[in-house]
């Protein structure tokens, strides 16, 4: 956690300017703010003993001002700062013909109005806690390189100052921790005109954790900063993490971010261009295909027909029978409810109401319901009139799988699989992936079949991988059926037959899987199993080619993608009971703000797990005001920011200026004063202004630091002696 940041003569800055973190626990600090009560209790969690005094760090830092008057060149002499220890730059032992420039690196930080005869040295201070260690950094630079050098640890609570090293010029007096010793002799060898930290924080374990923090403040942003080229490595990075899915969890937590902001966001997924993926948002569509449709109609049939036969006076038409369901869910009916649940959730006979779906899946599943409780827990699987919750679906599928559905079983296993809502466990996963192979379920055995291929959670063993496969081909499963004909292809784990595995790529690419499209073309090519027959061949490579080019996005932005559930039916009969379409976009068809989003959300993920610090200029530029809130709000939760990330950013949105979300003391206001050089001041430090509303007051310029164009007109070059303007 950051305590303290302060420098002096960079940039618009001429004197010392000092960021204090810690909380303004004075008793006046509540005047006209009934919500300071309720806040108090945020800084409990981060309380440390100073001098016997309790300090709490605050998990937010806001900069607001004019345009050009410094707001930005804080942020960027705190990432100068990070560059300095990081090592940021060449140094003349690590290239031995290159000098690092100081003069340059001097020049181009130092206060902008004494820039031709400034030789006043730049001075940098922090104060940072980590792991109960404080680190006390501090130098000061010119244009031939460091002056002096500071670095201080103390334990808290209660411990006293201790000087780890002390540098001036290149002269270095040692602390009294004989553990860096050693190293710094080594070191001091090494030491040339820049920093000495760097040389010595890699080796030393504790200081790894400082020199890390550090790494994190690097990687915000500043508001001049447009590199494309850096966006698309980092947005890459992403798409990297949800196509190699061994972290489920990371993809749900952005899914569900992304949500928030567009409840038209069905899913994310990749796609892969020149062997590169490339991340795909799923939008909700109003196309609906037809086997989407009539898989629906089918299955919801054989469910009609049981519950049906219980009344004499059941409607024969089920499409016409939702007033009729509903006078039986009044009356008590518990599957009743259930089949209204599904009548919302696919528009049977009713206007489709996902929200009205889950409200009688949960009257259902809370009376023991095993058919509403798996399919409560898809409701909030898929994100579907609830929140995306995979805790919750995974608590719905335990109830239901304990007593035996077998489609809850595949889907508890799936989750103990990916780790969703709850910690992974392959093992588990095919424990329960065999509970609902053995009662018949398709997708389960498919899904063993690939458990027992890669040796996961189980020994590895083809003849078994086999047999499940086949199991799961026999009902109709195009990917198990492309499976059995690779083992047949192969001879692994059956007995090699070219025939009967031209047989199975034949299923399996009648219902469209490119692969099997592309290994029954080469097949009838090469008369391998099957009589040559080059114009089956190219009639197979067409389909493939078409088929790969949509899933690829070669020659299309937009590719459609359907979400499919194999649901067991009492006859045996495997059909596609969800079948639901969606739109995928190419990441680089999304807005700016969108592709900002989803940049920014795995460096606030990653710094919300890990306690550390997110930096960022304009954080409100290309986002919904909504969405702004929402990130400061997170870093302001007990909950949600749960290890004491702290944010810091510089803003000219004042949506968060809420006395309900920010304190006082999280407020700065910067502006220039006749000299030109900006300053820095709290609010909760201006004790002369009274303040029943941050955002109101700040927008009426109470605190300065906003744009002077009252009774002024804005585009106006000249002005006459009343203030208005020249004709």
């Amino acid at each position: 956690m950051l305590k303290k940041f302060g420098f002096e003569n960079s940039y618009s800055f001429d004197g010392w300017v000092e960021l204090d973190m810690t909380a303004d626990l004075s008793e006046d600090l509540d005047a006209g703010n009934h919500y300071y009560p309720k806040m108090i209790e945020l800084f409990d969690r981060v309380r440390m003993r100073e001098h016997g005094d309790e300090v709490g760090v605050l998990p937010v830092a806001a900069f607001y001002g004019k345009n050009a008057g410094g707001k930005t060149n804080i942020i960027k002499a705190l990432r100068d700062m990070a560059a300095d220890v990081l090592g940021d730059y060449p140094r003349p032992w690590s290239r031995p013909f290159f000098t690092t420039p100081f003069e340059i690196i001097y020049n181009r930080r130092c206060f902008v109005v004494n820039k031709p005869q400034n030789d006043r040295p730049i001075k940098y201070l922090i104060c940072v806690v980590i792991n109960n260690i404080e680190y006390t950094l501090g130098y000061s630079l010119n244009k031939h390189g460091v002056i002096d050098e500071k670095l201080v640890r103390r334990m808290i609570p209660g411990g006293a100052d201790e000087m780890l090293y002390k540098r001036e010029g290149r002269s270095i007096t040692k602390g009294e921790d004989a553990d860096l010793h050693g190293l710094i002799d080594v070191m001091e060898s090494r030491m040339d005109d820049g920093l000495f930290f760097p040389l010595i924080a890699l080796s030393d374990e504790k200081l790894k954790l400082f020199n890390e923090w550090f790494r994190f403040v690097a990687m915000g942003k500043q508001i001049n900063e447009s590199d494309k080229k850096q966006q698309e490595k980092e947005l890459g990075a992403i798409a990297n993490r949800i196509a190699d899915k061994k972290d489920e969890p990371f993809r749900e937590r952005l899914l569900y971010f992304l949500q928030c902001m567009d409840d038209s966001i069905y899913d994310l997924g990749t796609i892969t261009k020149n062997k590169i993926p490339e991340l795909i948002i799923f939008h909700r569509s109003k196309l609906t295909s037809k086997i989407y449709l009539d898989a629906v109609k089918k299955q919801f049939a054989n469910i009609w027909i049981k519950f049906a036969k219980n009344y004499d006076d059941a409607p024969e038409d089920f499409e016409q029978a939702f007033d009729w369901v509903n006078s039986k869910a009044r009356d008590g009916d518990v599957e009743a409810h259930r089949i209204l649940g599904e009548m919302y959730r696919e528009g049977i006979g009713v206007t489709q109401n996902y929200k009205k779906a889950v409200e009688h899946f949960r009257i259902a599943a809370d009376k023991g319901n095993l058919d509403a409780q798996r399919l409560l827990g898809a409701m909030y699987g898929d994100g579907e009139g609830a929140p995306r919750d995979s805790k919750q679906a995974f608590k719905w599928y335990l109830k239901a799988a304990k007593e035996g559905d077998a489609g809850a079983q595949v889907s508890l296993g799936f989750m103990y699989s990916r780790g969703l809502g709850i910690d992974r466990d392959v093992k588990k996963a095919v424990k329960w992936y065999r509970k609902s192979a053995e009662q018949g379920d398709a997708c389960a055995q498919f899904n063993l079949g690939i458990m027992y291929d890669d040796g996961r959670g189980i020994e590895q063993n083809y003849e078994n991988a086999a047999i499940w496969y086949r199991k799961s081909a026999e009902q109709g499963n195009a990917l198990a059926q492309l499976n059995v004909g690779y083992k047949y292809e192969h001879g692994e784990g059956v007995d090699k037959d070219i025939t009967k595995a031209a047989s199975w790529y034949r299923k399996s690419a009648e219902q469209g899987s490119w692969q099997a499209q592309d290994n029954l073309s080469i097949v009838y090519r090469y008369g391998r199993g099957v009589e040559r027959d080059i114009e089956q061949a190219d009639k197979w490579k067409d389909m493939y080619d078409k088929q790969r080019a949509i899933e690829n996005g070669d020659e299309y932005d937009v590719v459609y993608w359907h979400a499919n559930r194999a649901i067991q039916i009492d006859d045996g009969e495997a059909v596609l009971a969800r079948y639901q379409t969606a739109a995928g976009l190419s990441l680089a068809r999304a807005s700016e703000g969108t592709r900002k989003l989803i940049e920014m959300f795995q460096m606030i993920d990653t710094v919300l797990q890990k306690g550390m610090v997110f930096v960022y200029d304009e954080l409100d530029k290309t986002l919904h005001p909504i969405a702004f809130r929402e990130i400061v709000r997170h870093f302001m939760s007990l909950e949600k920011n749960a290890n004491n990330a702290q944010l810091i950013f510089s803003a000219h949105d004042t949506i968060v200026l809420d006395c309900s979300l920010l304190r006082r003391d999280c407020v700065y206001v910067i502006e220039k004063d006749e000299f030109s050089s900006s300053k820095i001041k709290r609010l909760s430090e201006l004790t002369d202004v009274a303040y029943p509303d941050m955002e109101n007051d700040f927008r009426k310029g109470y605190y300065g630091s906003s744009p002077n164009v009252y009774n002024k007109s804005f585009f106006s070059t000249k002005e006459d002696k009343d203030g208005e303007p020249n004709a």
